[in-house]
């Protein structure tokens, strides 16, 4: 975890000039009865290199777990902003396939976003993860996300996020991950933009 923790704030100072975000959750992971489980994450996130605050959120989100290879999440995120906030409803499925040291997974996600005088939001997530474990403790993963609105009858991609990290685990309930994503949003516009992020999660299991 020491190791962790020094080359995630390296690759802060290392990236400050092109990082415009960083994001941190903690996460309480509950087992719940039938195959179920409920986890609450509270995130602060920050942009313009950690000097502006962007937003916090907390997200309720249950999971039930079909057999070893499939499970469907139902979350809720409820998001305060600097001048706004937004409600998102979600469903979503996600396949896992491991095969020794190799992970794979694949999650689709419909997403509800409902800001106050402004319709409702509605975009499908597509993302694909494939993990290594290097030792019993170290999984690297890499995974790439596309966002496909609903407006544009899904046929346009309009957001895309690349991501590169690591799975830490402390012990049998508790789990570090830190990654960097590289993000691109608006892409159906005229004006795109690119964003860098660094991020941390802290995870512990009940």
């Amino acid at each position: 975890m020491k190791w962790s923790l020094i080359f995630f704030f390296t690759l802060n100072y290392i990236f400050a000039a092109i990082d415009n975000q960083s994001w941190s959750s903690l996460n309480f992971k509950i087992d719940a009865p039938f195959s179920t489980k409920l986890n609450i994450e509270q995130s602060l996130r920050f942009e313009d290199n950690l000097s502006q605050f962007k937003q916090t959120f907390t997200e309720i989100s249950i999971s039930y777990k079909i057999n070893d290879l499939m499970r469907i999440d139902i979350p809720y995120r409820y998001s305060i902003y600097k001048n706004k906030i937004k409600n998102r409803i979600s469903i979503g499925s996600s396949i896992k396939l491991n095969k020794k040291k190799i992970g794979t997974k694949y999650r689709l996600k419909f997403q509800n976003i409902k800001e106050s005088d402004k319709p409702i939001e509605i975009t499908f997530r597509n993302k694909f993860t494939i993990s290594y474990k290097v030792k019993k403790k170290i999984e690297p993963f890499i995974a790439y996300e596309i966002f496909n609105l609903y407006e544009n009858r899904i046929r346009g991609i309009d957001e895309t996020r690349i991501s590169l990290g690591s799975q830490i685990k402390i012990n049998k309930k508790r789990y570090i991950k830190f990654y960097y994503i590289h993000k691109k949003e608006d892409l159906l516009k005229a004006k795109n933009n690119s964003l860098y992020i660094l991020g941390l999660d802290y995870s512990l299991s009940f």
